[in-house]
C-alpha cells in the first residue's frame, strides 16, 4: 500500500520517482486499460486482415476451409497472447507469468501441428504433437493457478483444489451423459488414447474454471472473472469437438471454431 505522503509528494508534481513506483505497483495489480485497448485493437485488426484474405482468395466455402481459415484467426490470436506473456514475464519480479507463457507457447506448438498437418484430431493410437502442445497448455495453467493460490496454507490448498477437482469432475459426467456419448455413438470405434482425451480435455479446462469459480467467492477481480471465461469457452470447444470422430463437421465446427476464438 502507498503510504499517505507519497501521494503528497506526487501531487506536488515533485515526485516523479514516485510516480514511476507508483505506475509499477499498478502494473503488478492488473495491466493498464490503455494496453487493454492496444490488445483489442491488435486482436481485431488480425482478425479483420484475415477476413479480408479470404474474401481476396474467393471466399469460404466448405467445412474444410472454415477450418482451415479459422485455425488460422486462432493461431493468429494465440501468438498474440504469446508475446503478451512474454512481455508481462519479462516485466514481473514474479516468475510465476513464465508458466503462463509456457502455457501459450505450448498450444500454439500444437496449433502449428494440426495446420501443417502433422497431428490430426482423433485419429491415432497414441498422443501426437498436438496434444503434447495442449496437455502443456493445461498443465501450465494449472501450475501458475497453484502457485497462485500460494496465499493459502498448504491445507487450504489442498482443500481448494480438491472442491474444484469435485466441481469438474460431476460437470464432465454430465457432460459425458448427456452430449458427448450419445453424439460420439460407440467409444469402442475410437483408440484407448481417444476415448481418454475426449473426456481428459473438457475435464481440464473446467477444473481450471473451477479453481478461479472458487477464488472468485473469495474476492473478485476483472482479470479473475476474464481468465474464468476463458476456460469455460475452451471446455465447450472440446466439448463441441469430441461429440465427433469425424471432427470437423459443420455442426461441431460451429460450436467449437466461436469458443475458442472467443476464448482468446
Amino acid at each position: 500500500m502507498i503510504r499517505s505522503h507519497d501521494h503528497k509528494r506526487v501531487a506536488r508534481g515533485g515526485g516523479g520517482v514516485a510516480l514511476s513506483e507508483v505506475q509499477r505497483a499498478n502494473w503488478r495489480v492488473v495491466p493498464s486499460a490503455a494496453l487493454v485497448r492496444r490488445v483489442v485493437v491488435v486482436q481485431l485488426v488480425v482478425i479483420a486482415a484475415l477476413a479480408a484474405a479470404a474474401l481476396l482468395s474467393g471466399g469460404i466455402s466448405g467445412v474444410g476451409e472454415w477450418d482451415r481459415w479459422g485455425d488460422a484467426a486462432y493461431l493468429s490470436l494465440l501468438a498474440v497472447g504469446l508475446v503478451l506473456a512474454v512481455g508481462r514475464a519479462r516485466r514481473e519480479e514474479q516468475r510465476r507469468w513464465w508458466l503462463v507463457a509456457l502455457a501459450f507457447a505450448g498450444i500454439v506448438f500444437g496449433q502449428v501441428t494440426l495446420i501443417f498437418g502433422w497431428a490430426q484430431w482423433l485419429d491415432t493410437s497414441f498422443l501426437t504433437l498436438a496434444d503434447v502442445g495442449m496437455l502443456t497448455w493445461h498443465g501450465a495453467f494449472i501450475a501458475f493457478l497453484v502457485v497462485h493460490l500460494g496465499h493459502l496454507p498448504r491445507w487450504g490448498r489442498l482443500v481448494h483444489l480438491t472442491e474444484a477437482a469435485m466441481l469438474a469432475a460431476a460437470a464432465v459426467f454430465l457432460v459425458w451423459e448427456s452430449l458427448i456419448l450419445p453424439s460420439l455413438g460407440d467409444p469402442g470405434e475410437l483408440s484407448v488414447s481417444s476415448q481418454v482425451l475426449v473426456v481428459l480435455y473438457p475435464a481440464l479446462g473446467l477444473f481450471e474454471a473451477a479453481i478461479v469459480a472458487l477464488l472468485l467467492m473469495v474476492a473478485r477481480s476483472p482479470g479473475r472473472v476474464f481468465l474464468m471465461i476463458t476456460f469455460l469457452l475452451n471446455a465447450v470447444g472440446d466439448i463441441a469437438a469430441g461429440m465427433s470422430t469425424d471432427y470437423p463437421t459443420a455442426a461441431t465446427l460451429a460450436v467449437a471454431g466461436p469458443a475458442w476464438l472467443a476464448a482468446c
